[in-house]
């Protein structure tokens, strides 16, 4: 007779190295995610530097009829330049010949902010400001005196403080004309302009940056939507959770159907922006896709009457003249992670690092790194939203998305089983099982490194 028992005390040895495995990983895990919370407790809550006035601004000189078209100027001058330094020291010089306190105290006061809750992380200030009798929207950063006019260059490529990044890359959108090609600027203006929010005016004062521009969002039935996530979480959500329960497919699919046509259109003006200006936007979620209304008629099921807007550009990158646009990195967790190859830093890479390899995965095209982040983050609303709060298996949870999934698979060209990958990623995020936020950069990162392991 054969004796088992060595064969079930090995398989029981297994069993016990996999749990002590998989509970070392966990542990793992939670010491990282308890490190990030300690920093941003400690970044959100350390003194903040005293207020320094520049002695060297000339408040009287501000014209503000010419403020934004000078910047442009400035932008496209100082690019040719082939010393960076130059082009930073001229760009710098513009800012602090712009200040203006009395100018923003009065915008300030005029006013009314969004809450946080239609904001994402940055520290930005938004709301609507009424001009002359019409309504716009004002961005706000409070700047920090230590962080403003620092030198940071290679060759081809400058970094600047996150708040004056956004304000060259809106300047640069709003004057597209000056940085495109006659053919390109003709491309833009017949198919992609009204994918931009234009920008009517830039500013400073000694502690703020700001911008206006149109008015953007939409109301439907009196509640006001800011931004896709506003979309998802207060109209789609709930109604595709009341389709599904009534298993009626024909809705669903006439939805997403119209969904992937407005994100169909919307990725090939990301496509056309990098190809022509070298863009990456490197932190888009639903939640900084700001929207606005348009005159097509929505479906009666869901809003679909809207044009998702190139947005909240303060971590974008742009090339302008051959040099790289970069946000500066000036927290000491961004300044690591941008300059390594780890599980956790590839964002940062393409948000921070002048050598950056921007074919994520060594497969897909710099533009397209984008268009994953954002897919991934409707994906994981959807899997929070939708897969965990009903009892479906996998199968039949996906089975409702083919639509949304065929999109994702021709999008990216990749094939069933790449895309199995795509989803598997969200599934298997431990960060998505222990927090309902976490910071996008943290998890996708992880996302981002394990579906490229396994591709």
């Amino acid at each position: 007779m054969i004796n088992l028992l060595p064969y079930i005390n090995g398989l029981l040895y297994f069993a016990l190295l996999n749990s002590i495995f998989n509970i070392f990983v966990n542990l793992i895990y939670k010491i990282i995610y308890f490190y990030y919370i300690l920093y941003y407790i400690y970044i959100y809550t350390m003194p903040k530097s005293k207020k320094l006035i520049n002695n060297n601004n000339n408040n009287n000189n501000n014209n503000n009829t010419t403020t934004l078209n000078n910047f442009k100027d400035i932008i496209k001058e100082s690019t040719e330049d082939i010393n960076q330094k130059e082009t930073l020291t001229k760009i710098f010089d513009f800012f602090k010949s712009n200040v203006n306190e009395t100018k923003f105290n009065t915008l300030y006061k005029k006013t009314k902010f969004f809450g946080s809750d239609k904001l994402g992380k940055s520290g930005a200030l938004v709301g609507v400001l009424k001009i002359k009798g019409k309504e716009y929207v004002i961005k706000m950063y409070k700047i920090q005196e230590k962080y403003k006019y620092i030198y940071k260059y290679e060759p081809k490529c400058i970094k600047l403080y996150f708040p004056f990044n956004e304000l060259i890359i809106n300047t640069i959108f709003s004057n597209m004309d000056t940085f495109l090609s006659p053919a390109s600027n003709n491309t833009y203006n017949s198919k992609y302009s009204h994918f931009f929010i234009p920008t009517k005016n830039i500013g400073l004062s000694d502690t703020y940056s700001y911008m206006i521009s149109d008015k953007i969002g939409l109301t439907y039935e009196k509640q006001f939507f800011t931004n896709l996530y506003d979309l998802f979480i207060e109209d789609y959500i709930p109604k595709l959770l009341n389709y599904i329960n009534k298993e009626d497919k024909a809705t669903i699919n006439a939805f997403l159907t119209k969904l992937v046509e407005i994100l169909t259109e919307y990725f090939d003006c990301m496509k056309f922006l990098n190809e022509n200006l070298g863009y990456i936007n490197s932190d888009l979620k639903c939640k900084n896709v700001f929207i606005k209304e348009n005159d097509e008629e929505s479906l009666d099921t869901f809003i679909t009457n809207f044009t998702p807007l190139i947005s909240d550009l303060d971590k974008a990158t742009i090339e302008i003249n051959g040099v790289l646009i970069l946000p500066r990195p000036d927290k000491r967790l961004e300044k690591y992670l941008a300059k390594r190859t780890l599980k956790l830093s590839k964002a940062y890479e393409i948000r921070y690092n002048c050598s950056r390899n921007t074919a994520l995965c060594n497969k897909f095209k710099p533009y397209q790194y984008d268009i994953i982040t954002l897919l991934f983050d409707i994906y994981i609303i959807l899997y929070k939203e939708i897969f965990k709060q009903l009892k479906l298996s996998r199968k039949d949870y996906y089975d409702y998305f083919k639509v949304l999934n065929e999109f994702v698979k021709k999008t990216l060209n990749i094939n069933d089983e790449e895309f199995a990958k795509f989803y598997k990623r969200i599934h298997k995020s431990y960060l998505l099982k222990i927090s309902s936020e976490t910071r996008f950069s943290f998890h996708i990162n992880a996302m981002l490194y394990n579906f490229c392991k396994s591709l």
